[in-house]
């Protein structure tokens, strides 16, 4: 797949402490809300623990058994008898006055951790990354994607126009939903497919940290929408394979960013002379951060990379830089011969050899800013007294 590289001055924003910032992002995704089951621990009262040993001891108990030994009402009884095998701890069979026994392993481990469980129904927010084949719980809080999609993609093949319920069961029994909390068990039958053959596509931007995407969901028509991914592997994987091609692209040029010369969320870029010259010449500013992106088809990542000098040559351009770029960010209708000292000055505060007015105006000259010439040798040129 062919990548493009480059510079951006526009900002120099970024997300993550590794400084990865997703510029754009194509992204397939079909979110829905689920019905689910969960079993859910409650502890056990006194008389639930009496009941299970009453029945490991007997062997069988009725309601009757149980008005017989507690003189409780038969109400009570026949309650708390028919809760424990709701729960999965007793069984017992369909008669008009059922006889309840223990049902063994699930008994033993309640009355070990003195908990009972209960199945009851629920509903999660999930979302399936169609590219990479990841499925994933929406945090609770959070709601479905309300942009608008740009487009759509193929359904991936193992997820076309599955039964939703069907396609939720088996990850789960694989243990392939993203952030599913522990007590979920199965799911609930609703009658709903996923998309046959295309999954909608959405636009989005943000940054990566680690295996966490930060993402905003875009929508010409209302406001980027928060949108967390975390725990996607797959997806985050192939934005840090961008990474490494831009990596591998930088070490090509001469000035790889290792880990030495990361500083938090910037990459330092140890520049020498005859790359500084190159960059003036493809007009990258060397002496104020700025972006270096990569693309492919689908996204575009970028870092904020800053330049330092590596030999007196590299210093050399940077004074010169700097100075310049102080010049040409001032208006031209306020722009004096004063102002040349002044960004010369502030050039060798930074680096040095400071340059000379004469280079100043010349590098000028040499990216064609022929106004700012003009205006700064008027004084002279035109100078008649």
């Amino acid at each position: 797949m062919k990548l493009a590289h480059g510079w951006d001055e526009s900002g120099t924003g970024a997300s993550g402490p590794e400084g990865i910032a997703i510029v754009s992002m194509l992204l397939p995704m079909y979110a829905w809300t689920a019905p689910v089951v969960k079993k859910v621990a409650t502890a056990m009262t006194p008389f639930e623990r009496f009941v299970l040993k009453a029945a490991a001891e007997l062997e069988t108990l009725t309601a009757v058994d149980l008005v017989e030994i507690t003189e409780l009402p038969h109400e009570v009884a026949a309650r708390t008898l028919h809760r424990l095998r709701g729960v999965g701890v007793l069984v017992a069979g369909e008669e008009t006055e059922p006889r309840f026994s223990l049902e063994i392993e699930a008994a033993a481990q309640a009355l070990e951790q003195a908990e009972l469980y209960e199945l009851r129904r629920d509903r999660i927010r999930l979302c399936y990354l169609s590219e990479t084949d990841e499925l994933f719980v929406i945090d609770r809080g959070r709601s479905l994607p309300r942009a608008k999609p740009v487009g759509k993609a193929p359904m991936h093949l193992s997820a076309a126009g599955r039964a939703r319920s069907e396609f939720l069961d088996e990850r789960i029994a694989e243990g392939r939903v993203i952030g599913l909390p522990g007590e979920v068990v199965e799911a609930v039958h609703d009658d709903a497919d996923l998309p046959p053959e295309l999954c909608p596509v959405y636009r989005c931007e943000g940054g990566l940290n680690g295996r966490e995407l930060d993402l905003r969901l875009l929508d010409e028509s209302r406001k980027p929408q928060p949108f967390r991914i975390e725990g996607a592997v797959a997806l985050g994987s192939r934005l840090e394979s961008l990474l490494d091609a831009m990596i591998e692209e930088l070490t090509t040029q001469g000035f790889a960013p290792t880990g030495s010369q990361r500083d938090g969320a910037r990459w330092v870029l140890n520049v020498s002379g005859e790359q500084a010259f190159k960059l003036i010449d493809e007009e990258i500013r060397l002496a104020t951060p700025l972006r270096r992106t990569v693309a492919d088809e689908e996204a575009m990542i970028a870092t904020t990379v800053e330049f330092e000098p590596g030999d007196e040559q590299a210093a050399a351009l940077f004074s010169l830089d700097l100075a310049v770029s102080a010049l040409r960010a001032i208006d031209l209708k306020r722009l004096g011969i004063e102002d040349v000292e002044a960004a010369i000055t502030l050039a060798a505060e930074h680096h040095q050899p400071a340059p000379t007015p004469e280079a100043v105006q010349a590098e000028l000259w040499r990216r064609r800013d022929f106004q700012r010439v003009y205006a700064l040798r008027a004084p002279v040129d035109f100078d008649y007294d």
